[in-house]
């Protein structure tokens, strides 16, 4: 059986250019990712994301089918899930992390 490697142990070799590269490439997928795969990966649902958003879970299903308008929500929704997986805490009275 092969040998596993932590990828911390791996991203402690790579040089700060190359993981401000890795950096750059993990934002920009993020970005175009959809966004119930964005919520999928957080292992939210709907209604969790609502909550901490202060918005309906109607309104949280609707935003993947809204095409113009969906697009500030999405982007507000993007916004919350990444800091997320960066570790902010966010909370239903400031669902922007701020």
């Amino acid at each position: 059986m092969p040998k596993t490697t932590k990828f911390s142990e791996l991203r402690a070799q790579m040089s700060p250019e190359a993981r401000g590269e890795a950096r750059r490439l993990a934002d920009k997928d993020l970005k175009e990712m959809p966004l119930h795969e964005l919520r999928a990966a957080r292992h939210l649902t709907q209604q969790q994301l609502a909550k901490s958003l202060g918005m309906t879970q109607a309104a949280v299903s609707l935003s993947r089918s809204w095409s113009n308008a969906r697009m500030s929500i999405s982007a507000r929704l993007k916004t919350l899930l990444k800091r997320w997986a960066e570790g902010w805490k966010c909370t239903p009275c400031s669902p922007m992390g701020k």
